[in-house]
């Protein structure tokens, strides 16, 4: 029996890699296609544009055909898209000061090159290409105990992207044989992109996970995140109680230092930089993506274009869900922690944490305040539709009202007039019947 599944699941494994090979052959295919018939009538051209992704290629498509509108002579129009592709190119760069990384967009572009690479080989194996997911936690603490001082939050930012740069980090690379891409992917958070030789096991990618957290808890590190959030400081002090600047100066400063004091600050704490994170190869996550049937799961009836979406979507949805579970669990071991210092930094987390959940209650009260408004609003409009309703009904009633006294007079008059008629038909009936005797009589 598990000689049987194990067939099956092999079965199933060779019709997925085949379809993600035809998918990632298929983006090639049409990829040179659109070099060879429409960028190769300027000498150069194709050159210039060979290393362009479907996507990139389309804008300078468009760029080309306007180009050509105009009349632009060739030379120039080699020197525009020349240009157009530099800047495709830097729109990859992270624009943050002192970050220095491509972003996630610039990611994806590489890890569709290195599957289109091991999809073209005899024997590919997906395992080769790995992701690794980092969220840089207590950001927003950083932010919101600087007063919003949002620059302290990028020195923070720039400090956790200068850890995957760092000569340690790139020589466990070369010692494991592995081309390495750190990325900015946006917010808080980082990714790494490894590809080897060989398939990406478990241990390496732990091992690399260990390695940055180890890097993150030196002292170099340490003592520049202490800088960024320093609870010596007046200010941080001032928001960590929540208090308006106004307010807290007009405190006694013997009453300040209760306030410090009830925060019980460890005498040496300093304000880490922690990195939570999440690590999978591209084999795996396309079996679990399956498994739990997400919609990145693989089916026989997917188009070439959804394929290679799907297969995208699979590293990256599950390095990031594995990401968001050792955060989920880092944050939960700070409460019941040993060391003052951990105890301490989790009442940071939880008091921003809290001021989240706060503000996100004034949200919606705020926005249960509008529809309200708008409820009202709207009930005002139908009271006074009803009240001009009810004024004109009442116009009518009292028309109404003049019309059947109007019409109960005229009824009197016409039953006078018709009494006065039964009379004067009464008067001529008589005078009918003795116009006939007197013609009786005359007739004899």
């Amino acid at each position: 029996m598990d000689n049987i599944n194990e067939k099956e699941k092999q079965e199933n494994q060779n019709q997925e890699l085949e379809q993600i090979k035809k998918s990632f052959s298929d983006r090639e295919r049409r990829r040179n296609e659109i070099i060879k018939n429409e960028f190769s009538g300027v000498v150069g051209l194709a050159e210039v544009v060979k290393d362009a992704s479907l996507d990139e290629l389309d804008r300078l498509r468009t760029d080309l055909n306007r180009l050509n509108e105009y009349g632009i002579s060739n030379d120039v129009i080699l020197s525009e898209i020349k240009n157009r592709v530099l800047e495709l190119a830097n729109l990859h760069n992270d624009t943050m000061e002192g970050i220095n990384l491509k972003k996630k967009s610039f990611a994806k572009e590489f890890v569709k090159k290195e599957i289109l690479k091991e999809v073209s080989k005899e024997k590919p194996e997906l395992g080769k290409i790995a992701r690794v997911s980092f969220d840089v936690n207590g950001l927003k603490a950083v932010n919101d105990l600087n007063g919003g001082d949002h620059s302290k939050g990028d020195d923070y930012l720039v400090l956790a992207a200068e850890i995957f740069k760092k000569d340690i980090i790139q020589n466990w690379a070369k010692e494991n044989n592995m081309q390495i891409l750190p990325t900015k992917d946006g917010g808080d958070e980082y990714g790494v992109i490894l590809v080897s030789e060989e398939a990406v096991s478990r241990k390496q990618l732990d091992e690399f996970i260990d390695l940055v957290k180890i890097e993150v808890n030196s002292d170099e590190i340490v003592e520049e995140s202490a800088k960024i959030l320093d609870f010596k400081e007046d200010k941080v002090q001032r928001c960590f109680a929540n208090m308006r600047e106004s307010s807290w100066v007009a405190l006694d400063p013997k009453k300040r230092q209760e306030i410090v004091s009830s925060f019980e600050i460890p005498a040496d704490f300093k304000f880490p930089l922690r990195m939570s994170a999440g690590a999978i190869n591209l084999a795996e996550a396309i079996t679990v993506s399956n498994k739990k049937e997400t919609k990145n799961q693989l089916k026989p009836g997917d188009n070439l274009g959804i394929i290679s979406s799907k297969v995208m979507g699979a590293l990256f949805a599950e390095s990031d869900e594995q990401m968001c579970e050792d955060k989920k669990e880092f944050k939960e071991s700070l409460g019941d922690h040993d060391d003052d210092s951990m105890r301490f930094l989790s009442k940071v987390y939880s008091r921003t944490k809290s001021e989240m959940e706060a503000k996100e209650k004034l949200r919606e009260a705020q926005a249960n305040i509008e529809t309200n408004k708008w409820a009202i609003k709207e009930a005002e409009e139908i009271l006074k539709e009803n009240d001009e309703n009810i004024g004109f009904l009442e116009e009518h009633t009292d028309d109404t009202h003049r019309y059947l006294e109007e019409q109960i007079v005229e009824k009197g008059v016409l039953k006078e007039e018709n009494k006065a008629l039964g009379k004067k038909i009464l008067e001529l009936q008589e005078s009918l019947d003795e116009c006939n005797a007197n013609l009786i009589r005359h007739s004899s």
